[in-house]
């Protein structure tokens, strides 16, 4: 065989059992705690060894500081496609959906996911203090630069909102849908329905027949 095809082999291996191992450890978060999710069960949970979870990451906040950032990927990926100056909100709310409800995805581990970010302080130090995270963010100041370049006004307040407001919509979409469970609904109709509000002004709460597209 090729050697450039094993070492394409390889690599794939390994990212696949470094997603395997993240996925794992948010998954443990969820359902049995912060504290549960130890390398031990990690490793158990993926079937391998704990030396192979330490190859990967050195704590379980890292496993997770990995898993926020290849959202963070996916939605770069998805605004880095937007026209300079053409309105950032529509691709905001595709890719949140898109995000949100993929097959890989359970949304209960996703609200926890925000929710450790904010409650736990290792995590909160882990994710403020990451190389990657810093990439992240130099791409993010990228792509509003682009547009504050592109904007008649060169206005930075608009593609700033849009990601932070978004992100709040989608999580506030996750708690309800989570949360309350309506039955029957979407989670991607409950993300809708928040960009709709936003797109309406929030100037008065919908009626509850109110027609918002899929």
């Amino acid at each position: 065989m090729n050697s450039l095809k094993v070492v394409g082999l390889r690599e794939t291996k390994k990212d696949a059992t470094r997603r395997a191992l993240a996925a794992a450890t948010l998954r443990i978060v969820t359902d049995r705690g912060f504290e549960a999710a130890t390398a031990d069960a990690v490793s158990a949970e993926v079937g391998v060894s704990p030396r192979t979870f330490h190859n990967y990451f050195a704590s379980k906040e890292d496993a997770l500081s990995f898993y926020i950032e290849q959202i963070a990927e996916r939605l770069l990926a998805a605004l880095e496609e937007v026209t300079p100056g053409a309105p950032l909100i529509g691709a905001m709310e595709d890719a949140l959906a898109s995000i949100a409800c993929s097959s890989g995805e359970r949304p209960a581990e996703l609200l926890t996911l925000l929710r450790l970010i904010e409650t736990e302080p290792s995590m909160t130090a882990h994710c403020r203090g990451g190389q990657d995270e810093a990439g992240i963010d130099e791409r993010f100041e990228a792509l509003v630069a682009r547009h504050v370049a592109a904007s008649p006004v060169r206005d930075a307040l608009y593609p700033r909102l849009v990601v932070n407001v978004g992100v709040v919509a989608a999580r506030t979409a996750l708690e309800v849908w989570t949360d309350r469970n309506p039955t029957g609904v979407q989670l991607r109709t409950v993300i809708r329905r928040a960009f709709a509000q936003l797109a309406f002004g929030l100037a008065a709460p919908p009626t509850a027949d109110a027609a918002v597209p899929d």
